[in-house]
């Protein structure tokens, strides 16, 4: 198998049927869709229950309701590819994503690539997020820029519009204690292994912001600001080893 979608899911039913489309008109067909859902009130599991039932590509696991990073990492210890891309259940994808995503990092020979994302929300309101460069760059080039970069756009912390060679990830996880940049968090844990990444603008992901979403449903009072703080120390230590 090359490609590993892993997709977190927790009541997102309207959501769905469009994911679903997205998915079974990829041009690329080399791969497995593991569907992790998470504890869903709603009718998200069945329906992924039903897409599992006529295509053998998708693969649901049901769990109770223990938080995105735990139900990502429940996705990567189930893929078998040779490559992992996470997308959100809520989010979008054209249908040459997995074919470009595949193409731009098999070309490349690096084992981490980043697409462009486009942010939309429901009033139509379209935003892109430009990405630091096109092409193949050291990640020795890239560190001098990082932070403001990261500041502007948060491209390098995202979870979703990206591949990652598996191999590399290894035993890196998401920390599950984290209830905000959990992804930034995994990342930097991450980065620290790559020597190289391609910033692909061939294609692009679709990310619906609303206010429904997992970090606008964070109340103050379940953020671990001690959690929030290690973060901080991790990324600080990132950059001045790097440099």
């Amino acid at each position: 198998m090359k490609i590993s979608v892993v997709i977190p899911v927790y009541n997102k039913e309207k959501y769905m049927d469009d994911l679903f489309q997205c998915l079974l008109s990829q041009t690329f067909e080399e791969f497995e869709c593991i569907l992790i859902d998470d504890g869903s009130t709603d009718a998200s599991g069945e329906i992924c229950d039903k897409v599992a039932c006529i295509d053998k590509r998708f693969e649901v696991i049901h769990i109770p309701n223990s938080g995105v990073s735990h139900a990502r990492n429940v996705g990567i210890d189930a893929s078998c590819g040779e490559y992992i891309t996470f997308i959100d259940a809520d989010d979008r994808i054209p249908n040459n994503y997995l074919e470009i995503l595949y193409e731009t990092i098999i070309e490349s020979g690096v084992d981490l690539s980043i697409c462009t994302i486009t942010k939309i929300w429901h009033s139509g309101k379209k935003k892109k997020i430009q990405l630091p460069g096109s092409g193949t760059f050291d990640i020795s080039e890239l560190l001098l820029n990082f932070a403001d970069y990261q500041k502007k756009t948060g491209i390098y912390g995202y979870c979703c519009g990206k591949i990652i060679l598996k191999e590399l990830v290894g035993n890196i996880r998401f920390d599950e204690r984290i209830k905000l940049a959990e992804d930034f968090d995994f990342f930097l844990k991450l980065y620290p292994k790559v020597s190289k990444i391609c910033f692909n603008d061939k294609t692009e992901y679709f990310y619906l912001q609303e206010s429904e979403n997992s970090s606008a449903m964070v109340k103050d009072s379940e953020i671990d600001y001690r959690t929030q703080l290690f973060i901080n120390i991790r990324y600080k230590h990132f950059l001045f080893k790097s440099l």
